[in-house]
């Protein structure tokens, strides 16, 4: 209720760790009620996030060097390796486990990435890791802002609004509002957020 008083006619991308939540504040009531089975089968929530997801359940194959190499379905390394390696997250917002609980450097996580198709760094070079980091990420871009988009053109939504440790990246992709630029670290717990904010609205009538 808080967001949708102040943006009444936008959709909000809620990306965290583990999942993105879409929210059509322009048609809050639909949300009344909804499981998150419910969620799932309208296209509100999205089960990938920014630090959780296991790469293969986006990624099937991956070209290394023209060569197109399935991937393998073990738990090797997850979007946090991906992100990291590609610029998006810095090591301290690397806030899970790893996969194999060794460090969140920037190594550490090009080698979770080459284990994904059964190889060593030394074996595909950091330029192989990458590769793997950015077709998962092409995947997840896609899905995600696919959903946004068009969830906001079926609302009639005329304001993207983003949030949660993904909202800086995925702001930039969707042409969106980042809400951490207007509500600071707040914009990653909204919930709680919204709480304080109408608790303070309330001690004020």
């Amino acid at each position: 209720d808080y967001l949708h008083a102040e943006y009444p006619r936008a959709v909000l991308l809620d990306i965290g760790s583990t999942t993105a939540d879409i929210i059509p504040l322009n048609r809050f009531d639909d949300l009344k009620g909804l499981t998150d089975t419910g969620r799932l089968q309208k296209g509100y929530l999205v089960y990938t996030g920014m630090l959780r997801t296991s790469i293969p359940t986006l990624v099937r194959s991956v070209d290394l060097h023209g060569q197109a190499t399935p991937v393998s379905t073990e738990f090797f390394a997850t979007s946090a390796d991906a992100h990291l390696v590609l610029g998006h997250i810095s090591p301290d917002q690397y806030s899970c486990e790893t996969p194999d609980h060794k460090e969140k450097t920037r190594t550490a996580s090009l080698r979770r990435l080459a284990r994904v198709v059964c190889a060593d760094l030394g074996e595909i070079g950091v330029d192989g890791a990458l590769q793997v980091a950015r077709k998962f990420w092409d995947a997840q871009r896609g899905m995600v802002c696919g959903q946004v988009r068009a969830i906001a053109e079926n609302c009639g939504a005329d304001e993207i609004l983003v949030a949660g440790i993904g909202a800086p990246l995925f702001a930039r992709e969707l042409g969106a509002t980042d809400l951490t630029t207007r509500l600071g670290e707040g914009a990653d717990a909204l919930p709680a957020l919204a709480v304080r904010e109408l608790a303070k609205k309330a001690c004020l009538q």
